[in-house]
């Protein structure tokens, strides 16, 4: 390269990694370098071979290849596109500025705006008008109370911030990626085109029929579910943290409940009884088409081993193996597959169910205890059917729930006899998405 062009490509290389590092990858000086190297072995004005090159270079994790893609799109965009870009941005900067003011203008205690971050007050922004107006109202309420005074600002921050998190924590979902500000008001609007990109694949993705997210697109979707997962393990673990304390007073309660009396403590309200961790027993059909869905559910299941007591694996086809010792160790179901005994064509290539349930009966009772919830991943297709739901309903009899998550979409169930036939006996859900997963098991441990 000519030494201008060089320099200036040196300068491109080096604004393009530090947006890069802005949105959380990590890319050492030496891996700059060989970029750099790279770059000098390629036609610039091949752009396919100009991004192999970097990203060969400078992406080392399957994980970070989405953010790669993106930041290389807006960074390396025309300057007609980008100047576009800006403009959009400066635009929705200013919408978001006209939200933040009326949400300082709609949440007032006494006359005075809440100290809520922007973060928070979005969220206010983003709620529907019935959910604005009962906190409005509350407010009012609260503002107006005999013997509440000023200092009782605090504790109504505190409780509409609550109330904003339970809004922002219903759908579950990963939080849109949060870009720092660069200091560059071109940089920071590019970005944010970036991460809103990302966030729309992400919401394909929960969306997406598990059976049919490709191989190149089953890295995002792990980390996804790694997220959700974490996230709903970080909720399930307060959660315990707080019920094993004494029971005792619920100041919180007590004084959004006594408000309208002026703070005269007349109904008190108590913090609620211990909740137990619950054991799992996770029931994988892994015949046929049900593998990757099978996979998905164990990598989701896998993030909540911190907050259950106990989880037990089992795969079943034709037989059924119990896989706990793997699944404790991190293995991938393909690995699990790999290393049943006589490989993956042991378990046979139909479905028995029954054959599964009796096994697990007579080989495995002592795991079916009352606190146990089993969950089934299957899509009902089975045969034996009727003996299937005998055993069914003996494992009901058993444990503390049977929730079977059914990849079949709910408008099928009605063209299947083994739906009917099984449904007395469990909670049936449909589950052929990340989004169905992770809102049926947020259901049901939060529901414990």
């Amino acid at each position: 390269m000519e030494g201008r062009k060089q320099t200036q490509v040196a300068e491109n290389l080096i604004e393009f990694v530090h947006l890069l590092r802005v949105m959380g990858l990590r890319i050492s000086a030496a891996e700059v370098l060989d970029a750099f190297r790279a770059l000098e072995e390629v036609e610039l004005a091949q752009k396919e071979s100009f991004r192999a090159a970097l990203q060969c270079t400078l992406i080392k994790r399957q994980e970070d290849l989405g953010v790669f893609q993106e930041v290389f799109r807006v960074f390396f965009a025309p300057p007609e596109q980008k100047q576009q870009w800006i403009e959009q941005g400066r635009l929705k900067e200013q919408e978001m500025q006209e939200q933040l003011a009326e949400a300082d203008a709609e949440l007032v205690f006494q006359g005075e705006a809440l100290d809520l971050t922007t973060k928070e007050k979005m969220i206010y922004a983003g709620l529907n008008e019935d959910a604005k107006e009962k906190l409005q109202d509350f407010l009012k309420q609260s503002s107006t109370g005999k013997n509440v005074g000023p200092n009782f600002k605090p504790l109504i921050e505190s409780l509409v911030r609550g109330h904003l998190q339970y809004w922002q924590n219903r759908g579950m979902e990963p939080e849109d990626l949060m870009v720092p500000d660069t200091g560059n008001e071109e940089w920071d609007f590019l970005l944010e085109q970036a991460a809103e990109s990302l966030h729309r694949e992400q919401e394909r993705l929960l969306r997406e029929d598990m059976q049919k997210i490709g191989d190149r697109e089953q890295p995002e979707a792990m980390r996804l579910i790694h997220l959700l997962s974490r996230r709903l393990a970080t909720r399930l673990s307060r959660r315990y943290r707080q019920s094993q304390r004494r029971l005792r007073l619920d100041l919180r309660k007590s004084i959004r409940r006594n408000i309208n009396s002026g703070g005269a403590m007349f109904r008190l309200s108590y913090k609620s009884k211990r909740i137990s961790k619950p054991q799992i027993l996770l029931i994988c059909d892994v015949s046929g088409s049900m593998t990757r869905y099978s996979a998905f559910t164990m990598q989701f299941i896998l993030g909540l081993v911190s907050v259950t007591s106990k989880i037990e694996t089992f795969l079943f086809a034709e037989q059924l193996k119990k896989t706990t010792s793997w699944f404790e160790k991190g293995m991938s179901l393909e690995a699990m597959l790999d290393m049943v005994s006589g490989g993956r064509q042991a378990l046979g290539h139909g479905t028995n169910l029954h054959g599964a349930l009796v096994e697990l009966w007579r080989h495995h009772r002592p795991l079916l205890q009352k606190n146990a919830i089993v969950l089934i991943v299957s899509d009902t297709k089975t045969i034996n059917a009727k003996e299937a739901a005998k055993e069914l309903a003996k494992l009901h009899q058993q444990v503390r729930e049977v929730v079977w998550l059914n990849t079949l979409p709910a408008e099928a169930w009605e063209r299947h006899s083994t739906v009917a036939a099984f449904q007395p006996y469990c909670q049936m859900y449909q589950c052929n998405t990340i989004k169905d997963l992770e809102a049926i098991i947020s259901r049901q441990l939060l529901s414990i």
